[in-house]
């Protein structure tokens, strides 16, 4: 009996601190300007402006090298360029 008892005061008291839990707490209101921040200068978190004020995207181009395969007095041979 004893111990039934405690079970249930030990499960009330956990219904009770589980109602004051939240995942996301409220904070203070933001103020008027902080509704919207900019990353990287307007452009996004995956692209930056040019020296003309354009987005582009953070990440470099790298070519393939053009190759074309010509005839030679050799036989055909493959040059890259």
């Amino acid at each position: 009996m004893k111990n039934m008892l405690f079970g249930i005061a030990m499960a009330s008291l956990g219904v009770l601190g589980a109602a004051n839990a939240s995942a996301m707490p409220l904070g203070a209101a933001p103020a008027e300007g902080d509704l919207v921040a900019l990353a990287s200068g307007g452009c996004g978190p995956y692209a930056h402006p040019n020296r003309f004020g354009r987005c582009e995207p953070n990440m470099r181009r790298y070519y393939a090298p053009r190759c074309v395969v010509r005839p030679t007095p050799y036989g055909p041979r493959r040059f890259c360029r």
